[in-house]
């Protein structure tokens, strides 16, 4: 893109608009970046020319600008003859701060010890098509459900090891045709839009949705191969269990750093028979082994933790997760009153906000309720994050609300309010802990059937 658009001689018109080639090629978040680079540059020279009032001013300043970029920028090239002299330059670059991509070098090595050079290169511009900036955690969790976890800056050394290990006997053809394989699946997996899920039952669009909604990308490395490796029902419960067990675990607070192994090892175990310390493992056959395995976690989301969990939590911090699971009960609740509309969704959640019922910022009325009921204002305050006082409200609803006391809130807005959420909220006259306390007891008994993780 950026020979055929900004590099061609314009005069000879060798140079092709950004919008056609990018109606020709699609659109790469890559190709976005080098076109605002440029217009930026455009936009700052055009400016300091319409500062000049004269010709000749004009004229002066280009010479001016084209001396600096001539004097001052500078282009190295380095010509290295063995791969690790390229790597231990690429590790003394990234080190001081002017990243290189780990996909580049690796691309090139490739490219370097394949049969067929020109198929190679054709294979790796469909993966760029695919991921476009995607590729660089495409490539660490691709190696993560192939043979461990690692960190970006050991990467490419352990891709170029195993490469080069003759005892692996790798060919390097079908290891880049298995790289675009799960390319394609890594992309989808995060896309429910994309055309490859065509006439998938709702269900399993309904958890790529939610897998998108919550931000799981640290199990893409599980689900990939799970992806490849499973029946389509066998992926579904597997997609399910994931997203029900993330939810949980986020809700428990539960440390992550473990479940980046814990999903690697698991990964290459679906792919083949693992040794660990001397020992066997089989190879994982089936969505239910996967439970198994993440069942021996030492901190687990089982109910009662969960349940525990969930009373006590402040969605401060995370007022998007809390928004995630009232809009699911919400649909649960629609679905249980509507059984023959199970697969419609009410309304468009995306126009909805998240309210506050005890305000995050009481007006007077509120702090003069606390004082007649002797409750201490700080300690009432530290109700306002727990999920049983919140709610979902449409934009509209929620402005006419705002800081008011309940029984304003009920007038303007709960009593007007088609969500079966809001039901229990009409005609209220007091909001206190007890409220809050039943409120949020209603939710966590939804949440314990739409998240089960026991199968």
């Amino acid at each position: 893109m950026f020979y055929h658009c900004f590099q061609s001689n314009v005069y000879e018109g060798g140079r092709q608009s950004y919008e056609d080639f990018e109606r020709e090629h699609g659109k790469k978040n890559t190709n976005k970046l080098i076109k605002g680079a440029y217009d930026f540059f455009v936009s700052r020279i055009e400016l300091e020319l319409e500062s000049r009032k004269t010709k000749e001013e004009k004229i002066s300043y280009l010479n001016e600008l084209s001396d600096k970029v001539r004097e001052k920028m500078a282009i190295i090239s380095i010509t290295v003859t063995d791969i690790r002299d390229a790597y231990n330059i690429f590790e003394t670059i990234n080190q001081r701060g002017v990243e290189l991509a780990v996909s580049d070098l690796f691309k090139n090595y490739l490219i370097s010890h394949s049969r067929n050079r020109d198929e190679m290169v054709r294979v790796w511009e469909r993966i760029f098509d695919i991921l476009d900036i995607k590729l660089k955690s495409f490539l660490k969790h691709y190696w993560h459900s192939k043979k461990g976890v690692v960190q970006e800056s050991g990467l490419f050394r352990e891709l170029i090891n195993y490469v080069e290990d003759d005892s692996e006997n790798v060919d390097v053809d079908l290891l880049t045709k298995e790289i675009e394989r799960e390319a394609k699946i890594y992309s989808v997996l995060q896309d429910p839009d994309d055309e490859y899920w065509d006439g998938e039952d709702n269900e399993i669009l309904e958890l790529l949705f939610d897998f998108k909604n919550l931000k799981l990308k640290q199990v893409l490395p599980l689900l990939v191969v799970g992806k490849i490796n499973f029946s389509k029902d066998e992926f579904k419960k597997l997609l399910k269990y994931i997203v029900n067990f993330q939810l949980r675990y986020v809700v428990c607070m539960l440390p992550y750093n473990v479940l980046e192994r814990k999903y690697s090892d698991i990964a290459i175990r679906i792919r083949q028979e693992t040794t660990l310390g001397g020992i066997t493992l089989p190879k994982i056959l089936s969505a239910k082994e996967v439970i198994t395995e993440l069942s021996k976690l030492e901190k687990y989301p089982n109910n009662p933790l969960f349940e525990e969990s969930f009373r006590s939590a402040s969605f401060k911090d995370d007022s998007y997760l809390a928004k995630f699971i009232l809009k699911k009960v919400e649909i649960a609740k629609f679905r249980k009153s509507n059984p023959r509309e199970c697969n419609t969704e009410p309304l468009d959640y995306d126009r909805f906000t998240l309210e506050h019922i005890l305000p995050q910022n009481p007006d007077e009325e509120w702090v003069a309720y606390f004082l007649r009921a002797g409750v201490d204002l700080k300690e009432a305050m530290a109700w306002r994050y727990q999920i049983g006082n919140m709610t979902l409200l449409d934009e509209k609803k929620n402005g006419f609300s705002k800081n008011a006391f309940i029984t304003k809130k009920c007038e303007r807005a709960y009593n007007h309010s088609l969500l079966k959420i809001n039901e229990p909220l009409k005609n209220l006259t007091d909001w206190n802990k007890e409220n809050i306390q039943k409120r949020t007891s209603d939710l966590l008994e939804a949440a314990l059937d739409i998240w089960k993780i026991e199968f």
